[in-house]
């Protein structure tokens, strides 16, 4: 099958990244933890890890403090109030598996049968979108990983993710993501995560 030039940069950015999106099965560790948070509106929505370890914790604040960060939650159609905080992990409605943000070397591709550390959870995000965002946005991605490479530079993904949305438009009524570099996609590195990087 065919790939757009969108799919085959996003696939190029996810390779060369070395974050990659993921699921986790969140243990009972996590489940009744405390977490360093990026909330929007109260909600939270991206878990950096121990609410009580400093890396985490700004980890968090950067994100919050990030304009793509800002940009990202309105595409998926969330308007308010941005910050970090603490939030436990009883206040959560886990669900059964959570997209999550996993280490990988870069130049490798995941093919979904393997496990690597734990860096990020993403709440709400059934289609994995948000995940991917943080694993290819060089900004994003390089406050969750220094080590990461350059990526892409939040205009030509989303550049090319429009064309890609206009020729799609022409053949399918299904729904999308209004931000071009947040809609759903066809192609992407899927890993099982462990628990680990969360209970450091």
């Amino acid at each position: 099958m065919e790939i757009t030039p969108y799919q085959a940069e996003l696939k190029r950015l996810l390779r060369l990244s070395t974050l990659t999106p993921g699921t986790l099965h969140p243990s009972d560790t996590i489940r009744t933890g405390n977490h360093a948070a990026v909330f929007i509106n109260n909600e939270p929505f991206i878990l950096c890890g121990p609410s009580n370890d400093l890396a985490s914790i700004v980890q968090a604040q950067a994100l919050a403090a990030s304009p793509e960060i800002k940009n990202a939650f309105r595409a998926l159609g969330k308007v308010g109030e941005i910050r970090s905080g603490a939030i436990a992990g009883k206040e959560i409605s886990w669900k059964t598996a959570e997209s999550a943000v996993v280490a990988k070397e870069s130049g490798r591709v995941e093919h979904g049968k393997d496990t690597g550390p734990l860096v990020a959870i993403v709440l709400n995000d059934p289609h994995q979108a948000l995940t991917a965002y943080l694993c290819v946005n060089t900004k994003m991605a390089r406050i969750l990983d220094a080590k990461a490479p350059e990526l892409d530079d939040g205009h030509r993904l989303p550049s090319l993710a429009r064309g890609n949305q206009v020729g799609s438009n022409r053949h399918s009524s299904q729904a999308r993501s209004n931000h071009p570099g947040l809609t759903p996609k066809p192609i992407r590195a899927r890993k099982a995560a462990q628990d680990v990087g969360m209970e450091r």
